[in-house]
């Protein structure tokens, strides 16, 4: 499932754990999170997409426990999020699909061009290209 928020200031509570280790103990903050994880990326979609639907219906159909959804609404309640802001996709997305692919760099959100970045040196996340779609058979 990919978890997606149509608050552009905030990534989501299910998006982020609460890490425990040298000098962060807690929720970390867009510097600390990109500095362990090797890159912070935000990727923008039409929230109108066949396959994004709000939150409120994907907790249903993935039969998300009451504890569970109660705990992460209260943790994202506790740090100004809104879970109506909440989207969610059972399919893979593909970052050519984004509106628009930014990094977090120096402190603000820059536009990058997917199609020249160069994920592996600066994330972890793995992303497949249209040229490597048909390669792979997907």
């Amino acid at each position: 499932m990919v978890w997606l928020s149509r608050d552009l200031d905030r990534y989501p509570a299910t998006a982020i754990k609460r890490v425990i280790g040298p000098g962060i103990h807690g929720f970390p903050s867009r510097r600390e999170f990109a500095t362990l994880a090797g890159g912070l990326f935000r990727l923008v979609f039409d929230a109108d997409s066949a396959t994004i639907i709000p939150w409120k219906e994907a907790k249903s159909i993935c039969r998300m426990p009451n504890k569970l959804q109660r705990a992460l609404v209260r943790s994202a309640k506790e740090r100004g999020e809104r879970p109506a802001d909440w989207y969610c996709s059972f399919e893979p997305l593909c970052v050519a699909d984004a509106l628009s692919l930014d990094q977090w760099v120096d402190g603000v959100w820059t536009q990058i061009d997917a199609t020249t970045a160069d994920f592996a040196s600066t994330s972890r996340i793995n992303i497949i290209r249209d040229s490597e779609v048909a390669a792979l058979g997907l």
